[in-house]
């Protein structure tokens, strides 16, 4: 972290809040961390608005609404490749995949995002892209719909 000085890390989630706030003391880096246990509403909202990066390094997850939230957004993200994740993520494209527990991994996913605004914006909006043509409301209804005529006519 000492390469971006004026990087705070955020993290959101009702996991091992205070065992992590220990750590971040041990290691001397308190003052760059902000522990938000969970988050909802107008401070969800607030903390996306001032992401650069969004990360979610999980070992066990369906389709998170927080990455779909955070690409919807614009935000690049880094994820693990569990769950659905990797049905809407393209590794290096619209974000970053990294294996589980690879805590080397995620250091340089976060390093090559954090050092360039360029790529950050441009995964950004292949992100954003992908959340607007798989996620859009009414492409959805128009499936069902299509899924509710095949059923009453019999195919």
């Amino acid at each position: 972290m000492t390469r971006f000085p004026d990087t705070k890390v955020v993290f959101g989630g009702d996991g091992e809040v205070e065992k992590n706030k220990s750590l971040a003391a041990e290691l001397g880096i308190a003052d760059r961390c902000e522990f938000h246990g969970w988050v909802a509403g107008a401070e969800r909202e607030e903390l996306f608005e001032r992401a650069a990066v969004y990360c979610l390094p999980s070992k066990n997850e369906g389709l998170p609404m927080s990455v779909l939230e955070a690409m919807a957004r614009g935000i690049p993200t880094v994820a693990t490749p569990v769950g659905g994740i990797p049905q809407v993520i393209n590794d290096g494209v619209n974000g970053v995949l990294i294996p589980v527990d690879n805590y080397q991994a995620l250091a340089v996913a976060l390093n090559h995002l954090l050092e360039s605004s360029e790529l950050r914006k441009e995964m950004g909006t292949l992100a954003r892209k992908k959340i607007l043509s798989s996620f859009d409301i009414n492409l959805l209804l128009s499936e069902i719909l299509g899924i509710y005529c095949n059923a009453v006519s019999g195919n």
